[in-house]
């Protein structure tokens, strides 16, 4: 593969993960930043805001975003405010969203803290499990709690979650809802479809006034007119050939294992070099830096064998499975897009 193939794969790789972060996902990276540099009230009320914000959001929240906005909060409590109380209950609330959120290490080094979140995660854990009633069939729309697309057999953890259901392609509507017992998908979808014919219904009624008297005044016209209509049964029929869904999907396959080729030459390699050099070299090398190279060696290993296999995964499937009928998708995410169909 050219050497420019490589540099354009590994650019595509990098605006996905990064360019695409949504204003949820900002809030709380900067709520974060404010943490870090010791502005408490500043990082409560970016997290007070993402919290509002998320049942508005445009796009599929994942619930590793919405499980740090109270994760986030706890910390907080924890180094200044109710450690016996405040703390506890936002965390409770993050590991209800997801509960493999993992510690946050590099912002807090506190091992009771830590000890503690631990505890509420095994807590969570066991709680009750509650059926997310999605209707198996019959419905247009599709459900998200928690950023976790739902099937009719799915449960939920009791707690608060935000449910988030596209009703049509590009239209989302979302709520917190408390879980037992799950909302009225449909409702919800219904309500939004109402709230938006309402506010475009007196531009329609004012459009709508003036065809109407102009057929009125004219009819004979109109009426005049209509055996000339006998050319539509003319319009040419659409030709077979490759699905433009086995088109994507071939084309992302290819695309993604050309990505894991520039990820092995570019950063796994590299790295491996280092790792085989200081091996050689122990006198040359530090704690800090074998840890780094290490951690280095995992995350390229893993990202270069997983674009690999998923690639190959998408452009067979893409090759084998017959999708002349599919019904694809592209959900977009807070920080990527999510490819899903049935067929």
């Amino acid at each position: 593969m050219p050497m420019r193939s490589l540099v354009l794969a590994l650019l595509a790789l990098g605006w996905s993960s990064t360019a695409s972060a949504g204003p949820i996902e900002d809030k709380v990276t900067a709520a974060i930043d404010a943490i870090t540099e010791g502005d408490f009230d500043a990082a409560k009320k970016l997290l007070d805001a993402a919290e509002d914000d998320a049942p508005n959001s445009a796009t599929v929240i994942l619930g590793s975003t919405l499980a740090s906005i109270d994760y986030y909060r706890g910390v907080m409590e924890f180094f200044g405010g109710d450690r016996d109380k405040k703390t506890l209950e936002f965390w409770r609330s993050a590991l209800e969203k997801d509960l493999e959120f993992a510690w946050d290490s590099g912002l807090v080094a506190d091992q009771e803290a830590q000890d503690l979140f631990e505890a509420l995660r095994s807590e969570v854990d066991s709680r009750d499990q509650f059926h997310a009633e999605v209707p198996e069939e019959g419905v247009s729309y599709r459900v998200y709690v928690d950023g976790r697309m739902l099937s009719h057999y799915d449960s939920v953890v009791m707690g608060t979650h935000l449910a988030q259901v596209m009703c049509a392609p590009g239209v989302m509507v979302g709520a917190w809802h408390e879980f037992g017992e799950a909302p009225d998908y449909g409702e919800m979808c219904e309500e939004a479809t109402e709230g938006a014919q309402a506010a475009a219904e007196p531009e329609e009624e004012e459009e709508e006034k003036e065809p109407k008297e102009k057929k009125e005044k004219e009819p004979k016209e109109k009426k005049e007119k209509e055996p000339k209509e006998p050319k539509e049964p003319k319009e040419p029929r659409e030709g077979g050939g490759i699905s433009g869904a086995k088109i994507g999907l071939i084309g992302g396959g290819v695309a993604l294992v050309g990505g894991g080729v520039a990820s092995y030459f570019v950063l796994f390699r590299p790295n491996y070099d280092d790792y085989e050099y200081y091996s050689s070299h122990p006198d040359e090398l530090t704690a800090d830096l074998e840890d780094q190279i290490e951690s280095r060696h995992n995350i390229y290993r893993f990202t270069t064998l997983g674009l690999w296999g998923v690639g190959a995964l998408v452009a067979v499937t893409g090759a084998v499975v017959p999708l002349g009928d599919t019904d694809l998708q592209l959900v977009p995410l807070g920080n990527g897009l999510l490819l899903q169909g049935r067929f």
